[in-house]
């Protein structure tokens, strides 16, 4: 889909002609059936990347182009594109001993709560496959564990603490944030895997985005048996 973070207008990358001839005709057609685009005069747009695993992921080949839709598209429309610190995600899922990804390093800047976080330059995450009780919602009270869950984010991930970001399919969610499993730089540890495995998230499966889905449904089940955090405590 294309997305400015506000408005949204669904295409297929499997099937558009994304290639250099191709794409001026694609956002043209795109203006024609949705009205204008957004423009992105003084923009600074972030290039995040896309999976390109072979578990519903796409090909290189279409990620590329993919890389140069935006370009296009923010060069037209006068804004700037800066590639960003999000890797494609790995075969498998890193272990705690394993190394990061490779791609760019961001770093965590401000805690939201147990599930969100925004990083440098104020891009909100939200954790892929995890869902941790409410603290901030705007119509629903604490609930239980919730800050316990928010306080051991903080906990995994001080300020300042550099992430990498990995994407599934979609790159981000109807509220602009970035959807990504989150990979602790030092020691590769799967944040959102570690939330879930200790009893602060239950698994929160979203399609597309089930790259992990089936991981985290064991370490949940694990954590209930165990009686883990949230699964004795509430």
């Amino acid at each position: 889909m294309f997305s400015d973070g506000i408005n949204t207008i669904p295409f297929d990358v499997r099937t558009a002609d994304l290639s250099e001839a191709g794409i001026p005709a694609l956002l043209e057609r795109l203006r024609t059936q949705y009205g204008p685009l957004p423009e992105c005069a003084g923009w600074q747009v972030r290039i995040l990347g896309v999976n390109t695993t072979a578990e519903g992921g796409i090909s290189s080949e279409v990620a590329a182009g993919v890389e140069r839709f935006w370009r296009k598209f923010v060069t037209d429309c006068g804004g700037q594109v800066v590639r960003y610190g999000v890797a494609s995600a790995p075969q498998s899922t890193p272990t705690p001993t394993t190394p990061a990804p490779t791609g760019a390093a961001t770093t965590v800047a401000e805690h939201v709560d147990g599930d969100t976080f925004a990083v440098q330059g104020g891009l909100r995450v939200r954790l892929i496959g995890v869902d941790t009780p409410e603290t901030k919602h705007p119509t629903k009270p604490v609930q239980c564990f919730g800050t316990q869950a928010s306080d051991h984010l903080a906990q995994l991930l001080p300020l300042g603490t550099p992430v990498e970001l990995v994407t599934d399919v979609d790159l981000t969610d109807r509220y602009g944030r970035i959807l990504a499993y989150v990979v602790r730089v030092s020691d590769g540890l799967d944040v959102n895997a570690a939330l879930v495995r200790d009893g602060y998230a239950r698994p929160m499966t979203v399609p597309p985005n089930v790259a992990r889905a089936a991981e985290y449904a064991k370490l949940a089940a694990e954590a209930r048996t165990a009686g883990r955090g949230l699964w004795s405590a509430c």
